[in-house]
């Protein structure tokens, strides 16, 4: 086999799109016969999805953004990187990436992959230019928006040649059909739902707007929030303010996600930015159409007027508009729905995603 051992370093303590990539390729391979070492975080999400999982071999360490200033810290990591005998390396976080580059002058790995999933400039600092330069060997983007911001403030920052797209893909097996768990209140409600972790860029605020343009046209509808973080509160309290309790409610963390998806009419993104809007596909694959901004990586993934609608970035009245052209027009629904399923399908089912990173480990 090409691959001796691979490990996957993630120090975050929390559970989104990064760590279920992690989580995903890392049992993938682990059942394909490689041996796979994750790194993770005390007090980690991704450590307690993966303690179930009998053939990965999972370590903690506390890692934070200064630890590789640390001198126990970088010694712990080096003894655990030569006890596993490890090959290359899969890094998900910057603070990750600078205590490898430290504890990387004490080992032999040749291979260090930087799986970027943030489609956000890459400052041009000194570190920055070190690490990219000294440390990252290969690159994986989620999208071509995340490839663009990688050198968008110093196109030569890191060899274009090196940087290799792998979409995020989805198990179709997972999303089989369940129980509605949301009773609308009579035929003509329409409920619109939205996952996603409460943080500025994920701009929940804007939809409290779009929720009150809808109560002024008199539209029957509610919209269902999940997720939870730091602006939670504060979206609870404007909700409060608005008087609009009875037209939104806030569900906090959702674990049945494909229940969710087809308890709704239709999903609402109003993100800001996007390295892959992973929760877009959940939605298509479950035939719900999305609204989002076209904006990053969505006009990738969401096809405007075919698998739901992409408006310019924070316009209250687009966004408005096209959710009351799904209410006037149901079966719009229904067809955008269909085709987003149909472009889940044929381009990011997550076999295909398992097969493209398998292939390109073999090839370095």
């Amino acid at each position: 086999m090409p691959i001796k051992s691979i490990c996957f370093i993630n120090s975050s303590r929390f559970w989104g799109g990064g760590e279920k990539w992690h989580f995903d390729n890392a049992c993938y391979l682990s059942q394909k016969g490689y041996q796979v070492t994750v790194i993770t975080n005390v007090k980690s999400k991704l450590y307690e999805k993966l303690i179930t999982q009998k053939d990965v071999n999972l370590k903690q360490i506390n890692i934070s953004n200064l630890s590789f200033l640390n001198p126990f810290c970088i010694i712990k990591l080096i003894r655990l990187l030569k006890k596993t005998n490890t090959a290359k390396i899969i890094i998900n976080l910057p603070s990750d990436l600078k205590i490898i580059g430290v504890a990387s002058l004490f080992t032999k790995i040749n291979t260090i992959i930087y799986r970027r999933g943030s489609a956000i400039p890459i400052k041009n600092s000194f570190t920055n230019k070190l690490l990219f330069s000294k440390v990252v060997t290969h690159l994986i983007v989620n999208s071509l928006a995340t490839k663009k911001t990688v050198l968008q403030n110093n196109k030569n920052l890191f060899p274009e040649g090196k940087i290799k797209l792998i979409y995020n893909g989805i198990d179709i097996n997972a999303y089989t059909q369940q129980e509605i768990t949301i009773d609308k209140k009579d035929n003509k409600e329409i409920i619109l739902g939205h996952l996603g972790r409460f943080s500025a860029e994920k701009n929940q605020s804007f939809l409290i707007h779009v929720a009150s343009e809808l109560r002024k046209n008199n539209i029957p509808f509610r919209m269902i929030l999940g997720g939870n973080g730091p602006t939670f509160d504060e979206i609870s309290r404007i909700i409060e303010d608005e008087k609009l309790n009875e037209h939104i409610q806030l569900i906090g963390f959702v674990e049945n996600i494909p229940q969710f998806m087809q308890s709704i009419d239709v999903f609402l993104l109003p993100s800001l930015w996007e390295g892959f809007g992973y929760v877009s596909i959940e939605a298509m694959i479950c035939e719900k159409p999305v609204i989002a901004f076209n904006v990053a990586s969505n006009p990738e993934i969401i096809v405007n007027n075919k698998t739901g609608y992409l408006t310019k970035i924070n316009d209250v009245q687009a966004f408005t508009e096209k959710i009351h052209s799904f209410y006037h027009y149901p079966e719009k629904i229904k067809e955008m729905g269909h085709e987003g399923r149909s472009r889940v399908l044929k381009h990011f089912n997550i076999l295909n995603s398992f097969t493209q990173l398998e292939n390109y480990l073999n090839q370095l």
